[in-house]
């Protein structure tokens, strides 16, 4: 009996080490498991987080690229208005003909209506407004450039200044053209007498580089390059 009682009472003891160490066994995996799952739930969160961010990122520099610009009637009508109060050595008629002239790309058929009803205006008529007004914007150019070259002998005042004209870039509603006419103005101002030169397009592709040719061809040739030649044959 008793020989059978310590026969029993060792594969008890057996039974338990071999369970307790399958328990841990599993304990082990079990862990190494939720290490891994938890890992990988880590970084799924952290790829997601970061796709979210780029995407968030994209979307704010998409916000800021897309330029949001007024091109109706009202909007061209009232530039045209600020400039002219802006500008007082610069007759109003030309500072129309200026901001129409720059736009006409953005400008639909039917604002342009609106628009030349409005000041009852032709495409002649704004010809003709621009050729009186570049013609004399060319004797303020010319003036001050013989005046700033140490001329003592000609007549210069406030009218003829040319740093009193108006900028061109100021015409402009789109913000790549702005920045193109703000080049021809640094050029103008500092009548460096060839930097004119490098804005005289044969063939302008838009209505920007129409007006500054136009306007690049007038002040180095001191003939008027009417801008509005091409809109009214």
């Amino acid at each position: 009996m008793k020989k059978i009682s310590m026969i029993m009472f060792v594969m008890l003891i057996s039974m338990a080490v071999l369970t307790g160490c399958e328990g841990e066994a599993e304990n082990v995996d079990n862990n190494a498991v939720s290490e891994v799952v938890s890992e990988s739930i880590s970084e799924t969160s952290e790829d997601i987080s970061s796709e979210e961010a780029e995407e968030e990122f994209a979307e704010e520099i998409s916000e800021e690229t897309v330029e949001e610009v007024d091109y109706s009637a009202e909007a061209v009508m009232a530039l045209c208005d600020e400039l002219s109060q802006k500008y007082q050595y610069d007759d109003p008629e030309y500072i129309k003909s200026l901001v129409i002239a720059a736009n006409l790309d953005y400008i639909t058929d039917e604002d342009l209506e609106i628009i030349l009803s409005t000041y009852g205006y032709t495409m002649e008529d704004l010809a003709v407004a621009y050729e009186e007004g570049i013609s004399s914007a060319i004797v303020a150019y010319k003036r001050t450039y013989t005046y700033m070259s140490g001329a003592v002998d000609v007549e210069f005042n406030d009218e003829v200044d040319y740093a009193n004209r108006i900028l061109f870039q100021d015409v402009m509603l789109n913000s790549n053209d702005k920045e193109l006419a703000a080049q021809f103005d640094e050029y103008a101002i500092v009548h460096d007498g060839e930097g004119d030169n490098d804005f005289i397009v044969e063939e302008p592709l838009t209505s920007c580089e129409n007006l500054l040719s136009s306007v690049a061809y007038s002040f180095r040739r001191g003939v008027v390059d009417n801008v509005y030649k091409d809109y009214i044959q």
